[in-house]
């Protein structure tokens, strides 16, 4: 496999090699991640391993670049909200850090995958309401506020069904990529085709890789109203989705719904 630059440039062992190439062969990495975010988050991930960092201080660390970014946009005006999409960029670079020196010390492990992905949701959410407080400062505008609720409502409704179902079923890494894997699809393959199209293609939208760099971009651009606007039309989509397929698979269980639905009309047609 060629790697990237400046990967193919550094003296790698067999080992590093190999794990930087599972790692960017992943299905399931997306395209910002595979052609940005992994450049740069890859070579600082070989040396904070060589220097022996661990996987849990780097999660920290991106914990207070996302605060400070979270901060920095509920300030309000063109320059906080400039460097705050900058700083919500760089924790998404530097989220990938943890897991890759993980995976190059073989340190991986369930506590840290549970820290790492509860610090992203909160970064996320924190993000969200420091850029609707500081464009509300801004404007005193009201629909900032019901946006706001909805976005934070959504979000927290489908982080807990999402962890609600890892923890029920004991997994051993919190990711919602796994969830994403296998639970949705799965799920949503199960309900037809087009509903099957609808989550595959919409899940690259909804990647963390993809709308951090969006928000950034929008940010830069000091457009917080558009950021505001995606994420409450996007997150009740996203929740409504994982609503009706944990509602479904509680009532129907993981079988395609025609199949179950038939079953039930002709156990009702016999009676």
């Amino acid at each position: 496999m060629q790697l990237p630059f400046p990967l193919k440039s550094m003296d790698l062992s067999p080992r590093e090699r190999s794990t930087i190439e599972g790692i960017l062969s992943a299905p399931s990495l997306g395209i910002i991640a595979r052609r940005l975010n992994k450049k740069i988050s890859l070579p600082a991930s070989v040396y904070l391993a060589r220097w022996g960092v661990a996987p849990n201080y780097i999660t920290f660390f991106n914990l207070l670049i996302g605060l400070l970014s979270a901060y920095l946009a509920s300030l309000g005006g063109f320059w906080p909200l400039f460097w705050g999409g900058v700083l919500f960029q760089l924790a998404s670079i530097v989220d990938g850090c943890d897991g890759e020196v993980a995976k190059l010390t073989g340190q991986m492990s369930r506590m840290g995958s549970w820290f790492d992905t509860i610090t992203d949701n909160v970064t996320l959410l924190l993000f969200i309401i420091g850029v609707s407080f500081g464009y509300y400062h801004s404007t005193e505008a009201a629909w900032v506020i019901l946006a706001l609720k909805l976005s934070v409502g959504s979000l927290f409704l489908t982080f807990l069904v999402a962890m609600s179902h890892m923890v029920f079923k004991k997994w051993e890494k919190a990711s919602l990529v796994n969830y994403e894997q296998e639970v949705l699809t799965p799920m949503a393959r199960s309900l037809g085709r087009p509903f099957f199209l609808l989550v595959s293609y919409g899940k690259y939208i909804v990647k963390k890789d993809f709308f951090t760099l969006v928000f950034c971009m929008l940010a830069m651009l000091a457009l917080p109203e558009v950021i505001i606007f995606l994420v409450a039309f996007c997150g009740s989509l996203v929740s409504g989705i994982f609503i009706f397929l944990a509602l479904k698979q509680i009532i129907f269980g993981s079988k395609p719904l025609e199949t179950k639905l038939e079953k039930l009309e002709t156990k009702t047609d016999v009676s």
